[in-house]
């Protein structure tokens, strides 16, 4: 699990970097359902 979530966040970091600005919470929340 650990690397294949590395990989994804990795992958989408140049988008989740931007949504972690506008709301850190709510994108931490949507990335742990789209993990979990």
């Amino acid at each position: 699990h650990k690397m294949r979530n590395h990989k994804v966040l990795s992958h989408e970091r140049k988008g989740t970097e931007v949504f972690y600005r506008v709301d850190d919470k709510q994108v931490k929340q949507a990335l742990y359902v789209l993990m979990g």
